[in-house]
């Protein structure tokens, strides 16, 4: 990665707008110069800048414009787009694509030993499936990632606690919630994080409330209030200045009013609809509690627009989200499909093998590899034409296709070149399914593509263990079929 990026990719949260001038930099120069690589990371935190400066639409594209640079990258920046996917995928309410996309970034971040990166997904995590409801699930993700937060990471390790705290809280852990609240507070308060410390306070009100304690939880509220005004987290504030306004309707009725009432002008002029709706819900009992049935029934309509708007713009995010999933899913399939016949192209059989290959070292499971070669394939354009030779190519696509085992690896190599990789399967199994893929080939109906002619391949077969690489399976395949070429075609070797 390059300096330029990687300070983008810091400056990101502090500075959104100027992380994203200096990525869109990276990227109109790597585009330029053709780096593929360097171009898809750049993209990556486009989309991460994006995200955060809630321009998912934008954050969408880009992230979406870095799958296929990133096709064939280092593990670590494949998982850094996962992330950064998995992430607005729950941001758009998709939790069950967002969550697989995150535990995706997270083993490729565990692959290279990023103890940050994988802290930074872990508590994504726990976002998720706090989002869903399930609260052991997410407990289990924040702890994850306390744990591996550094002794100095204390602004990561204070959010974590703030996260755990919300847990307990749910759970009605009150114990719990308040111990890793005070730890929330004390980190947040040693680095000098006035928002993080606000949202500790407005938590542990949150805490207090539960109890009974409502005094205290007034006071909370009050000081998380002083600090997301100055800050300028009109978000906070807005939820901060609703649940004290509850908690004061009863004693404080003018002051309740007051309260809620400037958390929903605020909602409103920002576009937090969320908030919005929390503050006109808040402001219908206000008014009920007063006696004041018509100015409720007002608040109540206008709820009811802000619930509608809201489950509209739901429905279209989720609907953005999918149609994003299909396109990543569709840009990671071309990336390692060959157009022509569907099958795996060499990309995709690199990646295949590798993880056949895994099973090998870690169980020292069989595997074997037939590569198979056309016969006189050239006769074929010569005589036929092209199109017939594309034709034929695309048919020992389908023949291939069929005649597979569940968990086999179909590929063209290249040209007229095709590889079945076989996991499981040992080198006496492999010669006879390299056998009735030849006959299947040979007893073929090719009349239509070549009448009066036919097709034929000859084949290599080669056996991997466990201290064997995956260049030397491909080798001695390579050396088998040439053998079977040079012993006069149409047979396996």
């Amino acid at each position: 990665m390059t300096e330029r990026i990687e300070a983008a990719w810091h400056r990101r949260r502090d500075d959104p707008d100027g992380a994203l001038e200096l990525a869109q930099l990276e990227r109109d120069e790597a585009d330029a110069a053709g780096d593929q690589h360097r171009l898809g990371r750049a993209l990556t935190v486009i989309g991460a800048c994006h995200i955060v400066r809630n321009d998912f639409p934008a954050a969408m594209q880009a992230l979406v414009a870095a799958r296929a640079p990133l096709a064939d990258a280092p593990t670590a920046d494949v998982a850094r787009l996962d992330a950064e996917t998995g992430y607005l995928d729950v941001l758009l309410g998709d939790l069950g694509a967002g969550t697989q996309r995150l535990m995706a970034a997270l083993a490729g971040y565990e692959q290279v030993g990023d103890r940050r990166g994988q802290a930074a997904t872990l508590n994504r995590i726990g976002v998720a499936f706090t989002d869903r409801g399930d609260l052991d699930q997410a407990q289990d993700a924040y702890e994850r990632s306390l744990a591996l937060r550094d002794g100095d990471d204390a602004l990561a390790r204070a959010g974590a606690h703030n996260n755990l705290g919300k847990v307990a809280t749910a759970r009605g852990d009150h114990e719990a919630a308040l111990a890793h609240l005070d730890a929330a507070r004390a980190g947040f308060e040693a680095v000098g994080e006035r928002r993080g410390l606000g949202m500790a306070l407005h938590n542990t009100a949150a805490v207090h409330q539960q109890l009974g304690r409502t005094e205290r939880a007034s006071e909370l509220l009050r000081e998380s209030i002083r600090l997301y005004d100055g800050v300028g987290h009109t978000h906070g504030a807005c939820e901060a200045r609703t649940r004290l306004g509850q908690l004061l309707a009863a004693d404080a009725p003018d002051e309740a009013h007051a309260l809620v009432s400037q958390a929903a002008a605020d909602a409103a002029r920002l576009g937090l609809d969320g908030e919005a709706a929390g503050a006109a819900q808040a402001l219908v009992e206000l008014h009920e509690r007063r006696g004041e049935l018509g100015q409720a029934l007002a608040e109540h309509k206008r709820l009811r627009a802000i619930e509608q708007r809201r489950f509209d713009e739901r429905s279209e995010q989720l609907l953005r989200s999918m149609q994003v999933r299909f396109q990543v899913e569709q840009l990671e399939r071309d990336s390692v499909t060959d157009p022509l016949t569907g099958l795996l192209n060499r990309r995709g059989l690199a990646r295949a093998l590798e993880r056949a290959h895994a099973l090998v070292r870690e169980d020292d499971r069989p595997l074997s590899v037939v590569l198979l070669d056309l016969d006189d394939f050239k006769a074929v354009n010569d005589r036929f034409s092209h199109s017939a030779g594309d034709e034929v190519l695309r048919r020992i696509g389908e023949l291939l296709r069929t005649r597979a085992r569940r968990g086999d690896a179909c590929a063209r190599f290249g040209g007229e070149e095709f590889v079945v990789l076989l996991p499981d399967c040992d080198l006496t199994a492999a010669r006879r399914i390299a056998e009735e893929l030849r006959a299947t080939i040979r007893d073929h109906d090719w009349a239509a593509v070549v009448p009066g002619g036919t097709v034929t391949c000859s084949a290599g077969v080669a056996a991997i263990h466990a201290g064997t690489d995956d260049h030397a399976l491909l080798v001695a395949a390579d050396a088998a079929l040439h053998a079977a070429k040079r012993s006069g075609k149409d047979r396996v070797v």
